[in-house]
């Protein structure tokens, strides 16, 4: 059973990602889209069991304390597990993060900065509550601020060394030229070094869903998608979209 996580981008505390509509609809869900509690509302009312929220101001260096404070605050207000990515500072910035009620983190740069306190931090919560950011471009690990690459196979291992066992896997080559990821490639990177995977894109429309479930994976257990999700790119999202258009309240409020 593949896990489906509906990816939140967080820029100045608000939704990142527009959900295309009709244009009658245009004004409800600008503000859904713009509010990321109505969003996780939005959600899990379609069945989502998962939301992975991404810090994009992190990323870019710039202050992240409304994205921090906005995840925090739907983490305490919804019944629903929340994994947050972010650029954490340091392993204590993690370990807030962490007891503020965000069932896992993704890190990045900080995995290779403080190797000796991730691996403490992963004592501490344990591996299911530390996940780390595999970033692929052309074939390597990239970390952008650090301007490192890492062999996949080294860094993996550097993962498994810390006591790690998942990886959230994008591969920014396939989605710069609009492909689907190698399912089988992906799966034999997991059964490799017995890691478990997220993939994080890569799944465009639900036909390649569907060819990942019918893989069997072992190790491949779940998907983030975010796009294809905001253009209402998979079946039953035209029935939920069909029902709004009808006015049937989705009490996104209660």
């Amino acid at each position: 059973m593949i896990l489906v996580m509906p990816l939140i981008k967080l820029s100045d505390g608000v939704g990142a990602i527009k959900i295309q509509c009709s244009s009658e609809l245009d004004d409800y869900y600008c503000r859904i889209s713009e509010d990321p509690l109505l969003l996780v509302k939005l959600w899990r009312k379609e069945n989502a069991k998962c939301i992975h929220i991404v810090d994009a101001d992190s990323f870019k260096g710039k202050n992240n304390y409304l994205n921090s404070t906005a995840a925090v605050y739907i983490a305490e207000s919804v019944d629903i597990p929340i994994e947050y990515s972010a650029e954490f500072s340091d392993v204590e910035e993690c370990r807030v993060i962490l007891n503020s009620g965000i069932y896992r983190i993704v890190l990045n740069e900080l995995s290779i900065a403080d190797q000796m306190g991730v691996r403490k931090l992963i004592e501490e919560f344990t591996p299911s509550r530390v996940a780390f950011l595999c970033k692929l471009v052309d074939g390597m690990v990239h970390f952008p601020v650090s301007n490192l690459n890492y062999n996949i196979s080294d860094y993996l291992k550097l993962i498994k060394s810390f006591g790690g066992d998942r990886i959230i896997l994008i591969d920014e080559t396939c989605l710069s030229n609009n492909q689907d990821y190698s399912f089988n490639l992906i799966e034999q990177i997991g059964k490799t070094f017995g890691i478990k995977i997220t993939l994080y894109e890569g799944i465009s429309n639900s036909k390649s869903l569907i060819a990942l479930k019918n893989l069997k994976t072992q190790y491949i257990d779940s998907t983030i998608i975010g796009i294809p999700l905001y253009q209402n790119l998979f079946p039953c999202q035209n029935i939920w979209r069909e029902a709004e258009s009808q006015k049937i309240s989705l009490f996104l409020e209660e």
